[in-house]
């Protein structure tokens, strides 16, 4: 039964296809209004057009039914059977009866996927379109690395600051300092950490650094760099945001003119 409902489905967006193509109606998105999908239920199974009900089938006889609105059958609207399928005509509002069964014509069944990636569009798993003015699918980027603390984590953080800050001073190195005098650094929020204990291990690595409550970031360590005091202080406090926030810290840029 579930290969003849398949192959009614196929039958059935063909000749919706079909009458577009007729009509002079094929755009993108009406082809992609044609997909079929079959949504099997206890007594009868839905093939759908697009987002909406088009006919129910007998899951017992296979009889081919219209519908009243989604989900209720119109036993007054009957369209044959699975084993009559190519006697109809499925491509207007209902179907119509042919002439003569139309098997022996058709050779291959137009699909809106297949129709869709010869025009070199792609659909995504929520029915968007892509490619083309549609623009280009975008690749899920890969979770965000989050840091663990092995050890002491103040004796930890400070390693990482001190490697932080040396990458820093080599970047500040490559600049002149021109453009305007600022304040910039990073904002790093540690959860948990004892802050008599935390601005020691930023100490430790040779930055300052204090508490504080901000207003957009929340609460957490703003630490600086003496380095420079227009474009080579952004260009440290860029280099390590970067190495901070590779290793999975939760941190800030700080923006801030002098």
């Amino acid at each position: 039964m579930m290969n003849k409902i398949e192959e009614f489905a196929r039958l059935l967006e063909n000749d919706q296809i079909d009458d577009l193509k007729r009509s002079d109606l094929s755009c993108d998105c009406n082809i992609l209004n044609c997909k079929v999908s079959i949504k099997t239920k206890k007594k009868y199974t839905c093939v759908d057009v697009g987002g909406s009900g088009k006919y129910m089938i007998d899951n017992e006889t296979g009889e081919i039914f219209g519908i009243m609105g989604y989900g209720k059958v119109n036993k007054k609207h009957v369209y044959g059977t699975l084993d009559t399928i190519y006697m109809y005509y499925w491509g207007r509002y209902a179907a119509i009866q042919s002439k003569s069964d139309r098997n022996p014509y058709i050779t291959k069944l137009m699909s809106s996927i297949g129709i869709l990636t010869e025009r070199g569009l792609s659909i995504d798993e929520n029915g968007k379109l892509y490619g083309k003015e549609y623009g280009e699918k975008k690749i899920p980027e890969p979770p965000k690395a989050v840091k663990s603390f092995i050890g002491n984590k103040y004796e930890e953080l400070t390693k990482d600051l001190l490697q932080a800050k040396i990458l820093a001073i080599e970047e500040a190195s490559k600049v002149d300092d021109s453009g305007t005098c600022n304040l910039d650094g990073i904002f790093l929020t540690l959860k948990g950490f004892n802050e008599e204990s935390t601005v020691q291990a930023i100490k430790n690595s040779g930055l300052s650094g204090f508490l504080r409550n901000a207003q957009i970031f929340g609460k957490g360590y703003l630490i600086g760099l003496g380095v420079g005091q227009a474009y080579k202080r952004e260009k440290a406090a860029d280099a390590m945001y970067n190495y901070l926030d590779s290793l999975g810290y939760d941190v800030s840029h700080w923006c801030q003119i002098d």
